[in-house]
């Protein structure tokens, strides 16, 4: 019964398994029916070989464009960051004027005041001294009358009224005492009025130059809060291009993406091409540009670090080793960077390979993991981000022939007797 039970449960086991072996087997019927070739090419022919390759180097030279543009988006967005946080700081800046002025026209407003109160303390000064001057000119004039009218009695109006002498005696006397008080209060009392208009012309000029100042620090503050104005309009029109720099940033990764995945059904495409046809390679004789003549190898051994190609041009009389190559590459057969893949922790950037004057010698992202080797000797190692068993391609048309180096790698060298150059290709599988 137990036995039964397990058949049972291991039945129920391989029916999701069966169910996707099922979908495996479909979609890659399905995947091996369609062709990425235009249906006017047979897809076993090497026009349809052709077509793949013309469609990867152009995807490669779009994804370069784009990269580019990439790099100038970027060096955009840093540079109107740089701009806004300029026009932030400016911001701030006039923040802190705008607040400083209103401070000292705060001040300003509270001495003005201070020293308006102080004039209008003068001015009730000054009225009161002059009410003060006015009652003591009405007692002077009474009491002047009243000399006056003294100062005509007669020696026999005296006889006459001598019971009155006493009095007009003392009279008198209090009459002269009081005009010498009078003219004594009297000047005391100009002496001061006229040192509190002095006072008060002086209080009024010096609060005329403070409303100046004020006035001043006013129109001062209407400059910066138009300034502040004007740096929050270019803050918004930069904004808006950071903005518009991102969305286009975006846009181009999103171009960058497809590509990248049409790239990786072009390459899949090629290395099936290259997995069923591997006998139509290039091995000898005459070959055209981009011909295929081999795939990338270079495991690691005595004579590799690990897979790359070893790439030299080199004149075809110079009497050296063919892997050597006295011809700089980069003097315009290929173009390196300035973009790189990636950079080490040693600084060695990884810099992307293009072609000049000649093709590039490998499918795919190419990326060159060492420069010139030891002088004379010019030639370069690069890579293809496709990896082992990448395609190889003819650099410049010629005769080709092929050999085994020491460790069992094969490398292929293609002269040209018109133009009198040699290109050579090592660890080769």
């Amino acid at each position: 019964m137990k036995t039964k039970k397990n058949k049972t449960y291991f039945l129920l086991l391989l029916v999701p398994v069966f169910i996707l072996l099922l979908f495996f087997s479909q979609k890659k019927d399905i995947l091996a029916e369609e062709s990425l070739c235009p249906s006017y090419l047979d897809p076993d022919s090497i026009e349809c070989l052709d077509y793949l390759r013309d469609q990867l180097s152009d995807l490669n030279n779009s994804n370069s464009n784009i990269e580019n543009q990439l790099k100038d988006e970027a060096y955009k967005q840093l540079s109107l960051e740089e701009k806004i946080k300029y026009i932030d700081d400016q911001i701030a800046q006039t923040e802190l004027a705008i607040q400083g002025a209103e401070l000292e026209i705060a001040v300003f407003n509270v001495e003005i005041k201070i020293m308006e109160e102080s004039i209008t303390e003068i001015v009730d000064d000054i009225s009161l001294s002059m009410q003060e001057i006015n009652q003591i000119e009405k007692s002077v004039n009474l009491r002047l009358t009243e000399s006056y009218k003294y100062t005509f009695i007669g020696p026999l109006e005296i006889f006459l009224n001598s019971s009155n002498l006493d009095h007009i005696l003392r009279k008198t006397k209090y009459l002269l005492i009081t005009k010498d008080q009078d003219v004594e209060q009297l000047t005391i009392l100009s002496d001061k009025e006229e040192h509190l208009l002095a006072e008060e012309e002086d209080l009024s000029l010096q609060n005329a130059a403070l409303q100046q100042v004020r006035n001043d620090l006013e129109a001062e503050q209407k400059d910066i809060l138009v300034q502040r104005k004007e740096l929050n309009d270019q803050k918004d029109e930069k904004s808006y291009l950071l903005s518009e720099s991102i969305k286009k940033e975006k846009s181009l990764l999103a171009v960058l993406d497809t590509n990248r995945l049409k790239q990786g059904l072009l390459d899949e495409a090629v290395m099936t091409y290259i997995a069923e046809h591997g006998d139509e390679m290039a091995d000898y004789g005459w070959v055209s540009t981009g011909a295929w003549i081999g795939n990338l190898g270079g495991l690691a051994n005595g004579c590799s670090t690990g897979p790359h190609l070893h790439f030299s041009i080199d004149y075809m009389n110079s009497g050296y080793y063919h892997g050597y190559g006295q011809i700089d590459p980069w003097g315009g057969y290929l173009t390196k960077g300035p973009d790189y893949y990636w950079q080490s922790a040693s600084g060695w950037k990884y810099y992307f390979i293009r072609s000049n004057s000649i093709r590039i010698p490998l499918s795919g992202r190419v990326i060159l993991t060492q420069d010139h080797h030891i002088l004379p000797r010019k030639s370069i190692d690069i890579y293809s981000l496709n990896g082992y068993g990448s395609p190889v391609y003819a650099a410049m048309s010629g005769n080709l022939f092929k050999g085994t180096d020491r460790c069992g790698d094969t490398y292929a060298v293609i002269e040209n007797s018109s133009t009198g150059l040699r290109t050579a290709y090592f660890h080769l599988q």
